[in-house]
């Protein structure tokens, strides 16, 4: 179809696209094939003619969070843990798809 839209061997999608000959990685483990081609179609919008990733995949975030698919975070720059509601940390990474916790409730 000429998206940057693939399955994967699990079944899920991944949305992509070579941008300044990286080939980026914007949203993958996704169970619905309509909203990863739906993704893909913005990316290939916003990235004509767009040497930066990461500018992309920021005016990606609204039609992301309108489909509710979470982006992935550009290498280097990815935390695996977060502040949970009470101002506890949890640590977690995200394998396969699946979001795999290792550690919850930590003060600090």
């Amino acid at each position: 179809s000429g998206l940057n839209c693939t399955e994967t061997a699990d079944g899920k999608f991944r949305v992509q696209k070579t941008i300044a000959g990286q080939n980026i990685t914007f949203a993958s483990g996704l169970g619905s094939r309509r909203k990863a081609e739906q993704l893909a179609k913005k990316v290939q919008e916003l990235a004509s003619g767009s040497t930066d990733p990461e500018a992309v995949r920021k005016k990606l975030r609204p039609t992301a969070d309108k489909l509710g698919i979470e982006l992935t975070e550009p290498r280097g720059s990815v935390l695996n843990y977060h502040e949970t509601a009470d101002g506890k940390f949890r640590v977690q990474k995200t394998i396969a798809g699946k979001n795999i916790s290792f550690a919850s409730g930590l003060g600090s």
